[in-house]
């Protein structure tokens, strides 16, 4: 899949196998869209740490999907977003 025009530079996922593995897994587990993944990934620090802190939430946490859920609806609204 091409890289989409974006004002933020992305990182192509294929570039390395640790990525590739990362990716996967953000797909799998959280979610499919994967393009603030590719711009964190100018930042291998970075996106490590808040890769960490997704997981977390996502797979290791003892939140009730329900309330993870509305913890998304709750910060979207806070924040104003349009989606």
């Amino acid at each position: 899949m091409p890289i989409q025009k974006c004002l933020l530079q992305q990182v192509d996922e294929g570039q390395s196998e640790e990525l590739q593995r990362m990716f996967e897994a953000w797909r799998t587990k959280a979610f499919d869209d994967v393009e603030l993944l590719r711009a964190l990934a100018q930042r291998p620090e970075l996106m490590k740490v808040i890769f960490a802190f997704m997981k977390y939430l996502y797979v290791d946490s003892s939140v009730e999907a329900t309330l993870m859920e509305m913890l998304r609806v709750k910060s979207a609204w806070a924040a104003k977003c349009r989606h």
